[in-house]
């Protein structure tokens, strides 16, 4: 009778041991989705001051500067909904 309970006091340690190896891939998963969200807005919010400085300029006849800060709000824009959508696998 001790044998049988050993035996399934180990069974019930492996199935904790499992569980627990699963939930540490679970949160080390959302912690990275976490730290791409947060890059990605950063990028976000970088991209709309960019872009509205590039419209005022483009608004007012001086299309160099404007381009010049447009391009790199898109690029930016591209990108950080890129990192904000990325999958997590």
């Amino acid at each position: 009778m001790l044998l049988h309970y050993y035996k399934q006091l180990l069974n019930q340690n492996s199935a904790l041991n499992n569980e627990v190896n699963t939930l540490r891939t679970y949160v080390d998963a959302y912690q990275r989705k976490k730290s791409n969200s947060s890059f990605g807005g950063s990028l976000l919010a970088l991209s709309n001051l960019l872009t509205a400085f590039a419209v005022n300029l483009l608004t007012n006849k001086e299309i160099i500067p404007g381009m010049v800060l447009l391009v790199p709000g898109l690029i930016m824009l591209v990108i950080g909904l890129y990192f904000s959508y990325k999958d997590s696998n």
